[in-house]
């Protein structure tokens, strides 16, 4: 049974570390909006800068917190077509400094590792990044709280909650 819920994991988690990738790296045109050209028609296009994004506000962290540069997590899961009785969720992110991760489901800490009995987390990767897939019961019309904590050593802890609604069929 453990094989069964594998495949689905590792691809999520897969998944996870290709968008993560790519949202790092920007834009995969060398000649975007950075360089000038000619337009159609032969109009000439003037060179521009970086496009202006607006800054992020950053919270005040307790000393040697892990900073989270990324992080990225579902507002929805559905339920898994080939195993209707479980769903996953996919959370990623970037964390450089953390050491140790812990994640919880509705409060209740999840064993990390593929395992027969529901909840549990996979990792796909270190507490410094790439993300988790968490496994669960899919049950009608709920909700899950998802927390996930890093730390640095003995540092004081870094955490996010995101609550994740189950999907309209």
């Amino acid at each position: 049974m453990a094989s069964l819920t594998a495949a689905p994991v590792l691809l999520c988690a897969a998944a996870v570390g290709c968008a993560l990738s790519l949202a790092a790296c920007g834009s995969s045109d060398p000649g975007s909006a950075a360089a000038g050209g000619v337009g159609a028609g032969g109009s000439t296009i003037p060179a521009s800068g970086p496009p202006k994004v607006a800054a992020t506000p950053v919270r005040a962290l307790r000393a040697g917190a892990p900073r989270v540069v990324q992080f990225a997590a579902p507002r929805r899961y559905w339920c898994l077509p080939a195993h209707p009785g479980q769903a996953q969720a996919t959370i990623g992110w970037s964390v450089p400094s953390a050491t140790k991760l812990t994640v919880a489901l509705d409060g209740r800490v999840l064993h990390q590792g593929i395992r027969r009995a529901l909840p549990f987390a996979v990792p796909a990767g270190k507490a410094d990044g790439i993300g988790v897939t968490i496994v669960f019961a899919c049950a009608p019309g709920s909700s899950h709280t998802v927390t996930i904590r890093w730390r640095a050593g003995r540092s004081a802890t870094t955490t996010r909650t995101v609550t994740i609604g189950k999907a309209k069929s």
